[in-house]
Protein backbone atom coordinates (compact mmCIF):
# COMPACT_ATOMS: atom_id res chain seq x y z
CA UNK A 1 0.00 0.00 0.00
CA UNK A 2 1.22 3.32 -0.94
CA UNK A 3 2.40 5.82 2.11
CA UNK A 4 -0.52 9.00 2.24
CA UNK A 5 1.28 11.77 1.56
CA UNK A 6 0.69 15.75 2.55
CA UNK A 7 0.24 18.38 0.66
CA UNK A 8 -0.23 21.86 1.75
CA UNK A 9 -2.63 24.28 -0.55
CA UNK A 10 -4.33 27.64 -0.07
CA UNK A 11 -7.53 29.30 -1.20
CA UNK A 12 -6.85 30.76 -4.89
CA UNK A 13 -8.84 34.19 -4.98
CA UNK A 14 -7.12 34.87 -8.61
CA UNK A 15 -9.09 33.47 -11.48
CA UNK A 16 -8.44 33.41 -15.23
CA UNK A 17 -5.70 34.70 -17.33
CA UNK A 18 -4.69 36.67 -14.41
CA UNK A 19 -3.45 33.40 -13.02
CA UNK A 20 -0.31 33.81 -15.31
CA UNK A 21 0.91 35.98 -12.81
CA UNK A 22 0.81 33.04 -9.70
CA UNK A 23 3.12 30.85 -12.05
CA UNK A 24 5.85 33.77 -12.67
CA UNK A 25 5.96 33.45 -8.54
CA UNK A 26 6.14 29.87 -8.42
CA UNK A 27 2.60 29.04 -7.77
CA UNK A 28 0.36 26.52 -9.76
CA UNK A 29 -3.15 27.61 -9.63
CA UNK A 30 -5.58 24.54 -8.70
CA UNK A 31 -9.21 22.96 -8.63
CA UNK A 32 -10.86 20.34 -6.34
CA UNK A 33 -14.16 18.69 -7.06
CA UNK A 34 -16.37 15.74 -6.66
CA UNK A 35 -17.97 14.20 -3.63
CA UNK A 36 -21.41 16.22 -4.45
CA UNK A 37 -19.49 19.19 -2.93
CA UNK A 38 -18.81 22.75 -3.95
CA UNK A 39 -15.02 23.11 -6.50
CA UNK A 40 -12.92 24.95 -4.58
CA UNK A 41 -9.71 26.78 -6.38
CA UNK A 42 -6.97 26.83 -4.73
CA UNK A 43 -3.01 26.92 -5.54
CA UNK A 44 -0.15 25.30 -4.80
CA UNK A 45 3.87 26.10 -3.82
CA UNK A 46 5.27 24.78 -6.96
CA UNK A 47 8.22 23.24 -5.69
CA UNK A 48 6.65 21.44 -3.28
CA UNK A 49 4.38 19.47 -5.78
CA UNK A 50 7.79 19.23 -7.89
CA UNK A 51 8.90 17.01 -5.01
CA UNK A 52 6.01 15.33 -4.69
CA UNK A 53 6.28 14.22 -8.57
CA UNK A 54 9.17 13.15 -8.01
CA UNK A 55 8.99 10.88 -5.04
CA UNK A 56 6.28 9.31 -6.64
CA UNK A 57 3.60 10.60 -4.19
CA UNK A 58 1.45 12.08 -7.20
CA UNK A 59 0.24 8.61 -7.67
CA UNK A 60 -1.27 7.86 -4.40
CA UNK A 61 -4.51 9.36 -2.18
CA UNK A 62 -3.18 13.02 -0.99
CA UNK A 63 -4.17 14.58 2.23
CA UNK A 64 -4.66 18.28 1.40
CA UNK A 65 -4.42 20.34 4.28
CA UNK A 66 -4.99 24.21 4.25
CA UNK A 67 -3.03 26.15 6.93
CA UNK A 68 -4.49 27.27 10.23
CA UNK A 69 -7.63 24.16 9.39
CA UNK A 70 -8.37 21.12 11.21
CA UNK A 71 -10.23 19.75 8.53
CA UNK A 72 -8.29 18.11 5.70
CA UNK A 73 -9.63 16.75 2.12
CA UNK A 74 -8.16 13.43 0.80
CA UNK A 75 -8.08 13.86 -3.23
CA UNK A 76 -6.42 11.51 -5.92
CA UNK A 77 -4.76 13.94 -9.01
CA UNK A 78 -6.99 14.00 -11.74
CA UNK A 79 -5.84 15.44 -14.36
CA UNK A 80 -2.07 17.42 -14.73
CA UNK A 81 -2.29 20.20 -17.25
CA UNK A 82 1.70 21.20 -18.79
CA UNK A 83 2.97 24.17 -21.48
CA UNK A 84 2.99 21.94 -24.19
CA UNK A 85 6.05 23.85 -25.31
CA UNK A 86 8.53 23.55 -22.13
CA UNK A 87 6.63 20.74 -20.62
CA UNK A 88 5.66 23.07 -17.16
CA UNK A 89 3.12 22.57 -15.39
CA UNK A 90 0.45 25.04 -15.11
CA UNK A 91 -2.57 23.51 -13.84
CA UNK A 92 -3.83 20.35 -11.14
CA UNK A 93 -6.99 19.10 -10.78
CA UNK A 94 -7.70 17.33 -7.77
CA UNK A 95 -10.67 14.64 -7.66
CA UNK A 96 -11.88 14.00 -3.94
CA UNK A 97 -12.31 10.55 -2.82
CA UNK A 98 -13.70 8.66 0.34
CA UNK A 99 -10.45 6.24 1.80
CA UNK A 100 -13.22 3.77 2.00
CA UNK A 101 -14.59 3.74 -1.41
CA UNK A 102 -13.51 1.79 -4.08
CA UNK A 103 -12.25 3.32 -7.19
CA UNK A 104 -10.40 2.78 -10.80
CA UNK A 105 -6.99 4.15 -10.76
CA UNK A 106 -3.41 3.14 -13.05
CA UNK A 107 -1.26 0.96 -10.84
CA UNK A 108 2.58 1.15 -12.20
CA UNK A 109 4.04 -1.53 -13.03
CA UNK A 110 7.92 -3.20 -11.68
CA UNK A 111 9.28 -5.95 -13.73
CA UNK A 112 11.88 -8.18 -11.46
CA UNK A 113 14.09 -11.02 -12.27
CA UNK A 114 15.75 -12.05 -15.24
CA UNK A 115 13.56 -13.87 -18.08
CA UNK A 116 15.70 -17.26 -19.17
CA UNK A 117 14.12 -16.69 -23.01
CA UNK A 118 15.64 -13.86 -23.02
CA UNK A 119 19.15 -14.65 -21.39
CA UNK A 120 19.58 -18.23 -23.11
CA UNK A 121 17.61 -18.18 -26.50
CA UNK A 122 18.60 -14.35 -27.19
CA UNK A 123 14.77 -13.44 -27.10
CA UNK A 124 14.29 -9.52 -26.44
CA UNK A 125 11.87 -9.01 -23.23
CA UNK A 126 9.30 -5.73 -24.51
CA UNK A 127 7.09 -3.95 -21.87
CA UNK A 128 4.78 -2.45 -23.80
CA UNK A 129 2.73 -1.80 -20.42
CA UNK A 130 4.05 0.63 -17.68
CA UNK A 131 0.93 0.56 -15.62
CA UNK A 132 -2.25 -1.38 -15.54
CA UNK A 133 -5.88 -0.20 -14.24
CA UNK A 134 -7.01 -2.02 -11.36
CA UNK A 135 -10.34 -1.44 -8.79
CA UNK A 136 -9.55 -1.37 -5.32
CA UNK A 137 -10.16 0.47 -1.92
CA UNK A 138 -8.60 4.26 -1.83
CA UNK A 139 -6.88 4.13 1.07
CA UNK A 140 -5.39 0.12 -0.53
CA UNK A 141 -3.88 1.69 -3.46
CA UNK A 142 -0.63 0.11 -4.09
CA UNK A 143 2.53 1.67 -4.95
CA UNK A 144 3.07 0.04 -7.54
CA UNK A 145 2.34 -3.92 -9.07
CA UNK A 146 5.67 -6.13 -9.28
CA UNK A 147 5.66 -8.36 -12.27
CA UNK A 148 8.14 -11.42 -12.05
CA UNK A 149 9.44 -12.07 -15.28
CA UNK A 150 12.22 -15.11 -14.07
CA UNK A 151 9.26 -17.75 -15.07
CA UNK A 152 9.73 -16.74 -19.01
CA UNK A 153 11.71 -19.75 -19.71
CA UNK A 154 10.63 -20.30 -23.30
CA UNK A 155 9.38 -18.71 -26.28
CA UNK A 156 6.73 -21.13 -27.02
CA UNK A 157 5.30 -21.24 -30.70
CA UNK A 158 7.37 -18.31 -31.84
CA UNK A 159 10.62 -18.73 -34.40
CA UNK A 160 12.63 -15.63 -33.95
CA UNK A 161 14.51 -14.21 -37.61
CA UNK A 162 15.72 -10.80 -38.27
CA UNK A 163 13.40 -9.40 -41.27
CA UNK A 164 15.36 -8.38 -44.61
CA UNK A 165 14.38 -5.31 -44.38
CA UNK A 166 11.92 -2.64 -42.04
CA UNK A 167 9.75 0.20 -42.71
CA UNK A 168 8.63 2.87 -40.50
CA UNK A 169 7.10 6.35 -40.48
CA UNK A 170 8.58 9.05 -37.76
CA UNK A 171 6.07 12.50 -38.49
CA UNK A 172 6.21 15.53 -36.01
CA UNK A 173 2.89 15.33 -33.68
CA UNK A 174 3.65 18.83 -31.54
CA UNK A 175 0.21 19.91 -33.50
CA UNK A 176 -1.95 17.34 -31.59
CA UNK A 177 -0.47 18.42 -28.69
CA UNK A 178 -3.56 20.00 -26.12
CA UNK A 179 -6.48 19.65 -28.11
CA UNK A 180 -8.91 16.98 -27.87
CA UNK A 181 -8.09 13.65 -29.53
CA UNK A 182 -10.70 11.47 -31.28
CA UNK A 183 -14.22 10.41 -29.96
CA UNK A 184 -12.75 10.12 -26.56
CA UNK A 185 -11.59 14.12 -26.67
CA UNK A 186 -8.58 13.14 -24.75
CA UNK A 187 -5.89 15.45 -24.44
CA UNK A 188 -1.51 14.76 -24.54
CA UNK A 189 0.75 16.71 -24.21
CA UNK A 190 3.70 14.97 -24.75
CA UNK A 191 4.69 12.17 -27.41
CA UNK A 192 4.90 9.62 -24.52
CA UNK A 193 1.50 10.38 -23.84
CA UNK A 194 0.26 10.26 -27.54
CA UNK A 195 1.79 7.10 -27.80
CA UNK A 196 -0.44 5.55 -24.80
CA UNK A 197 -3.44 6.98 -26.03
CA UNK A 198 -2.37 5.31 -29.83
CA UNK A 199 -1.84 1.81 -27.80
CA UNK A 200 -5.31 2.19 -25.84
CA UNK A 201 -7.20 3.34 -29.21
CA UNK A 202 -5.63 1.88 -32.10
CA UNK A 203 -3.93 -1.10 -30.87
CA UNK A 204 -0.52 0.72 -32.76
CA UNK A 205 2.80 0.17 -31.32
CA UNK A 206 4.87 3.20 -31.61
CA UNK A 207 8.03 4.65 -29.69
CA UNK A 208 8.02 7.95 -28.32
CA UNK A 209 11.07 9.52 -30.07
CA UNK A 210 11.43 12.32 -26.80
CA UNK A 211 12.91 9.64 -24.90
CA UNK A 212 15.93 9.43 -27.37
CA UNK A 213 16.35 13.34 -27.00
CA UNK A 214 14.20 14.65 -29.77
CA UNK A 215 11.27 15.50 -28.16
CA UNK A 216 7.68 16.61 -30.43
CA UNK A 217 7.94 12.56 -32.79
CA UNK A 218 6.80 9.51 -32.95
CA UNK A 219 8.76 6.69 -34.71
CA UNK A 220 5.98 4.10 -35.63
CA UNK A 221 8.01 0.39 -34.59
CA UNK A 222 8.81 -1.12 -37.39
CA UNK A 223 7.19 -3.06 -39.89
CA UNK A 224 7.79 -6.00 -41.84
CA UNK A 225 6.10 -4.55 -45.04
CA UNK A 226 4.58 -1.62 -46.25
CA UNK A 227 0.62 -3.03 -45.94
CA UNK A 228 1.16 -3.56 -42.55
CA UNK A 229 2.79 -0.12 -41.84
CA UNK A 230 -0.31 1.02 -44.14
CA UNK A 231 -2.76 -0.74 -42.07
CA UNK A 232 -1.09 1.28 -38.73
CA UNK A 233 -1.39 4.65 -39.87
CA UNK A 234 -4.78 3.77 -40.76
CA UNK A 235 -5.72 2.92 -37.43
CA UNK A 236 -3.68 5.86 -35.91
CA UNK A 237 -5.90 8.52 -38.49
CA UNK A 238 -8.97 6.79 -37.54
CA UNK A 239 -8.34 7.05 -33.56
CA UNK A 240 -7.64 10.84 -34.25
CA UNK A 241 -10.59 11.38 -35.64
CA UNK A 242 -13.17 13.10 -33.88
CA UNK A 243 -17.11 11.98 -34.30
Amino acid sequence: MAQRTELEISRREVMGKAVKRLRKVGIIPANVFGHNEAPMAIQIDALAFERLRRSHGTRSVLTLRMPGKKSTQTALIRHVQREPQTGKIIHVDFFRVSLSERIKVKAPLHFIGEAPAVKTENGVLLHLLDAIEIECVARDIPEYLEIDVSGLTEIEGLLLEPPDGAFYVFPDVRGLFGRPLGPSGRIVNSSKELSAYLLDEALVVTVPVEAFGTPGFLRFSYALGMDQLREGVERVQQALRSK
